[in-house]
């Protein structure tokens, strides 16, 4: 999604209902009567991502306030006391067993996964900065990029930097798309569109047909097609 004032960033589809996170603003769901404030929490601050819950509810992260997570009323927050690297949770990314992938802000640049009451850490190269995509694979390879333009996979506990294969010099990553082929989709600020398949590495740009070097969001339809955004739509 384009990260322009009053765009969604962030989105999820949780038990038939779609919830938004405005960029820096509340979480909203849209019902019957349209967008409504969607969790009677107060203080919990200006909402950053969201992402459904298969086990039921949604999460979501905030820029003050950790990681928050709402089922019917019932509500759960972690933080710094329960391990978290920040107050300032910028992405997430939940498996569809239920772990909880956790990008915080470039002030403790981290990437931590969250399975059951646990929180692990996985360490990132120097100067990579905060996590701003992730995705999953058909073969359950965790993929992450971050404003840096560095390009991750994980396997297991094992982290490998792709990054040497892809743009150079690095560009900031916006999105990351899983497509039914199997090729991983890359989103760059500045240097278009990125595709990982089988180990190598292709790149397109304006001199291939795109709009705009600026790729913000990629979806697959499921219908064979990918769509994108950037600045010029």
């Amino acid at each position: 999604t384009i990260r322009r004032r009053r765009c969604t960033s962030s989105r999820a589809i949780a038990a038939g209902r779609i919830w938004a996170a405005m960029e820096g603003g509340p979480l909203l769901r849209l019902g019957s009567n349209g967008w409504t404030a969607a969790v009677e929490w107060e203080g919990i601050g200006p909402v950053k991502c969201v992402a459904a819950d298969p086990k039921g509810g949604v999460w979501f992260g905030t820029r003050d306030n950790g990681l928050m997570h709402w089922n019917d009323g019932i509500k759960r927050r972690i933080g710094p006391s329960n391990g978290l690297a920040s107050r300032y949770v910028r992405s997430l990314l939940v498996t569809p067993s239920g772990e909880v992938w956790i990008g915080t802000d470039i002030s403790h640049v981290a990437l931590q996964r969250l399975r059951g009451d646990e929180l692990k850490q996985f360490p990132l190269p120097g100067d990579s900065g905060p996590v701003t995509a992730m995705a999953m694979d058909a073969a359950g390879r965790f993929w992450a990029g971050t404003a840096g333009g560095v390009l991750l996979r994980i396997e297991g506990d094992q982290v490998v930097d792709e990054s040497p294969r892809a743009v150079v010099p690095p560009r900031a990553i916006q999105s990351l798309c899983v497509s039914s082929d199997g090729s991983l989709w890359i989103g760059y600020a500045g240097a278009g569109l990125g595709r990982w398949k089988d180990g190598r590495f292709t790149r397109y740009g304006v001199d291939e047909g795109l709009r705009d070097d600026y790729v913000a969001q990629v979806v697959a339809d499921g219908k064979g097609r990918l769509w994108w955004a950037g600045n010029r739509g």
